[in-house]
């Protein structure tokens, strides 16, 4: 067995190629649970199972996890996100308006796939598999205002307040109480601006995110393309 202890959030790299295999052994199976199922969270349910089975016997790798915690991966801190290619989009628990800004507090495996009923069974041909690190799972639009505001204010155009002013008008969003651009958020962004996120965040309830640039290259830097 892996010694569990050593693992670095990283260290999932290591595996890339037996996700590789997952995916090309999904895409050939006849999977008779998911005949004329068209519920997401169905069929992303049976991807994370297979996935974490692929892990504990192919790399010896032991999983626990919740989806309710946003870790399906915890070893490597990782939440596995599914997605037809019709429209590639998920959700995620609303936590903070950091999160917008900064990135998720965990990475991203995404699986894209396209579904089709045969007699009997399905096929699920998995499209393209990325692993999205955490500093990049940030809002695409909203990352790189946030860093050109950063640059106005280092060259004393701008101050605090019009930073707060141009992100809330930038994020959008009145209907949640927390919502609020802090001057603390600011400073964040002064003392650390946030990575380009390549992910498209917006609020329904909780976060819906977007993975339109994840589908096809050129892919952003720093997004592992798997498969």
């Amino acid at each position: 067995m892996v010694n569990q202890n050593s693992k670095k959030e990283s260290d999932f790299l290591q595996y890339a190629e037996v996700i590789r295999d997952l995916c090309a052994d999904v895409s050939q199976r006849k999977i008779a649970e998911l005949f004329q199922v068209t519920d997401g969270k169905k069929i992303g349910t049976y991807i994370e199972r297979e996935c974490r089975n692929y892990l504990e016997q192919r790399a010896g790798l032991t999983m626990g996890g919740s989806a309710a915690l946003g870790k399906d991966l915890p070893l490597f801190n990782i939440d596995i996100k599914t997605t037809s290619e019709v429209q590639p989009q998920s959700s995620s628990p609303y936590r903070s308006i950091d999160e917008k800004i900064f990135g998720l507090p965990y990475n991203v495996l995404l699986f894209i796939y396209r579904k089709e009923d045969k007699e009997g069974y399905a096929r699920l041909e998995v499209l393209r598999c990325c692993y999205v690190p955490k500093e990049l799972t940030g809002d695409y639009n909203t990352t790189r205002l946030a860093r050109e505001l950063r640059d106005k204010y280092l060259r004393k155009e701008i101050g605090v307040d019009e930073i707060i002013g141009r992100l809330e008008e930038k994020l959008g969003i009145t209907e949640v109480a927390d919502l609020n651009v802090t001057p603390g958020i600011v400073q964040r962004i002064i003392d650390n601006p946030p990575a380009p996120g390549v992910l498209t965040i917006s609020f329904a309830l909780q976060w819906r995110l977007q993975y339109g640039r994840l589908k096809e290259a050129p892919f952003p830097e720093g997004v592992i393309v798997i498969l």
